[in-house]
């Protein structure tokens, strides 16, 4: 039985199964073709939670296998693809949150589908992006880091032509904000999709964050809002 046969078919995909997914999403021998086909039949199936563990743990593992940690670290980002057209608030709010003092490691990324992303701000204010090695010695001094994920994980970026190509969210929005390069030990993640927020926010226990906050806003954002309820895990 092919992977994607397994994907369409498989209520629950074995761990080694997400590997093969993985290794081929990340793979620069293989074409865009394949890579599409079954990143988007993947995104439309049911994600059992232990799946999205397996996809975040693999892509980790494959670039940090000893994965740093910096004591109190904390990041805020959101999965992007709520459409809203919204500034970068996430980044926004790194900046205020590390001035009262919280170590922020902000890992972030150019914008997939939204029109921008926390690197694509941090360019235009011309902000450096700091490497994985001295984010410590920038947090002791600063209080504040942004990784930039093309940079942590430079094998995303053979996935992206394909999730350009879908042009819609898929299953790496959702890792995206799990995947930072340290060991976290506090995480605000804003969701897009509303019916994945315990979804993520188990996953994110089971990643061994102290305290988190997984939380979608009103009018569908990824982010904490004033114009109604926002529903948090």
């Amino acid at each position: 039985m092919t992977l994607l046969t397994r994907i369409q078919t498989e209520s629950i995909l074995l761990e080694s199964d997400i590997k093969e997914l993985i290794d081929i999403l990340i793979s620069p021998s293989i074409g865009t073709d394949i890579k599409y086909e079954l990143l988007s039949s993947y995104s439309e199936r049911e994600i059992q939670q232990q799946e999205l563990t397996y996809i975040v743990r693999s892509l980790i593992n494959t670039m940090y296998p000893h994965q740093p940690c910096y004591e109190g670290g904390m990041c805020v980002c959101g999965t992007g693809g709520d459409k809203s057209n919204s500034f970068n608030i996430s980044t926004t709010v790194a900046f205020v949150v590390a001035s009262a003092g919280v170590k922020v490691i902000k890992h972030g990324n150019k914008s997939v589908t939204s029109n921008s992303g926390s690197t694509d701000l941090l360019n235009q204010m011309d902000i450096q992006t700091t490497s994985v090695d001295d984010t410590p010695k920038q947090l002791d001094e600063k209080n504040l880091v942004f990784i930039g994920a093309t940079e942590s994980y430079p094998i995303m970026k053979y996935m992206q032509p394909v999730r350009k190509m879908i042009g819609k969210p898929t299953i790496l929005n959702l890792v995206g904000p799990l995947i930072n390069p340290y060991h976290l030990t506090y995480q605000m993640v804003g969701i897009f999709d509303p019916t994945k927020l315990k979804l993520v926010a188990k996953t994110i226990k089971d990643l061994g964050r102290r305290r988190a906050i997984v939380l979608h806003g009103a009018n569908g954002m990824d982010e904490a809002t004033l114009s109604g309820d926002n529903l948090i895990y």
